[in-house]
């Protein structure tokens, strides 16, 4: 296939990159733009036509910043194929390239507005998607020329339309439900709704896009070891909202709770689950500004990963526990957080971990007045007053952005103010 002609005499095929649901992804070289471009292909002999629906949906989303630009369709004797922009990793991608295998809260949760709004981005045109997962969200870099500000911004697009379906008629009034249909999506982020073959709706996207969520923040799911459709299902209704949302901004329970209430014929509310993650990104002590983890130097993440981790109500707490004890630090915060204190040199550095803690008991004994006495560890004592004013500098500015919480109340009744709009 490689050696062949360029599709339309234009794209040249260079890299399989992926497998949609039901086509092969692959990257190519325009010769006309001298650009790279993405190409999806199905086999002309397949009988459902996906490839061909995929299309369809993707030239209505145009308009939506949380899509791939489409170029071009086409076919030859052997594929039919769309040509469409070329994004940058997908979300699964990403995540796996952490140190932790983990998004931090702020990349979580700006990435959560991003998503709800790509998703209602689709839902506004009569289309469900029901393959909600992290390989079908992918980052695209705008130009800085294309910005008002002239600054260039990441936005996550929704990607991969073939198992989509239009849940609205040809009059706008919602089809009925259905009494039972086969399973659709992908067993670990599928809804139970789609797991006991129910009929899908928009609530069920964000019950997918909730799993998506909590592996994003936890690094895996309850249940994301296992392929047996059966046994998932049984391990998801056994989790409830605070099994959850345990050790959370609350706003994480509030979502699971909304989305528990909602009926098949609902409308989600867009606005307000928006609405209360900005908030909540704003009172932790983030801002439009703040990167995402992978635009982060490794160096720098493990000092941002310690701050941000730490509940904002209990950094009082911490500092005392972090002067009093530094090696049972870790018993504050998450057990799987790990957090080095950087520039100590080889010999002096300490790394702290809930499951692997560097430190032999025998040689390296840590102690409170150790570390306190800055005639025995200067280098060492430098680092925990950098910490602990790290995390009181912090906690002042959520005091202010808390205090400033009213305002941005009224300003979200005359319109959209989230961190991504």
């Amino acid at each position: 296939m490689f050696e062949g002609a360029p599709l339309k005499g234009r794209w040249r095929l260079l890299n399989k990159i992926g497998r949609g649901g039901f086509g092969e992804i692959y990257s190519a070289y325009d010769l006309q733009t001298n650009q790279k471009v993405a190409v999806k292909m199905e086999r002309i002999e397949r009988k459902k036509k996906s490839l061909l629906y995929e299309v369809a949906v993707i030239k209505k989303l145009q308009d939506s910043k949380h899509s791939a630009t489409f170029i071009s369709s086409g076919r030859n004797t052997e594929y039919k194929y769309f040509v469409m922009e070329l994004l940058g990793d997908n979300l699964s991608v990403l995540r796996k390239k952490q140190p932790s295998k983990k998004f931090s809260i702020s990349t979580t949760i700006k990435l959560l507005i991003d998503m709800i709004s790509s998703i209602e981005d689709l839902h506004a045109l009569g289309y469900i998607h029901r393959d909600i997962k992290s390989s079908n969200f992918a980052i695209r870099k705008t130009k800085k020329s294309k910005t008002q500000e002239g600054i260039q911004k990441s936005y996550c697009c929704i990607i991969d339309f073939g198992l989509c379906r239009k849940y609205v008629q040809s009059n706008g009034e919602l089809k009925p439900e259905r009494e039972k249909v086969g399973f659709r999506g992908t067993a670990k982020f599928a809804s139970i709704n789609s797991h006991t073959e129910k009929d899908l709706s928009r609530r069920d996207d964000l019950w997918s896009l909730f799993y998506l969520i909590i592996e994003m923040l936890r690094g895996e799911l309850p249940w994301g070891k296992y392929k047996d459709r059966n046994y998932i299902l049984e391990l998801k209704m056994q989790y409830t909202n605070k099994n959850f949302c345990k050790g959370l901004p609350e706003e994480f329970l509030l979502f699971y709770n909304y989305l528990d209430s909602l009926t098949f014929e609902d409308q989600p509310n867009y606005k307000y689950l928006k609405k209360i993650f900005t908030e909540s990104y704003i009172r932790l002590g983030f801002d439009e500004n703040t990167k995402y983890d992978w635009e982060i130097p490794n160096d720098q993440k493990k000092l941002k990963n310690l701050n941000s981790n730490i509940n904002v109500s209990n950094k009082k707490k911490m500092i005392n526990s972090l002067q009093e004890n530094p090696k049972n630090f870790l018993d504050e915060i998450d057990q799987k957080n790990e957090i080095i204190l950087p520039n100590l040199g080889e010999k002096n550095q300490i790394q702290f971990s809930s499951k692997n803690r560097n430190i032999d008991d025998e040689k390296n004994q840590i102690t409170s007045s150790e570390l306190t006495n800055s005639e025995k560890n200067t280098e060492n004592e430098q680092e925990l007053q950098k910490i602990i004013q790290m995390i009181q500098n912090d906690n002042s500015e959520s005091s202010s952005s808390s205090s400033s919480s009213s305002s941005n109340d009224s300003m979200s009744k005359t319109g959209c103010k989230c961190i991504i709009c």
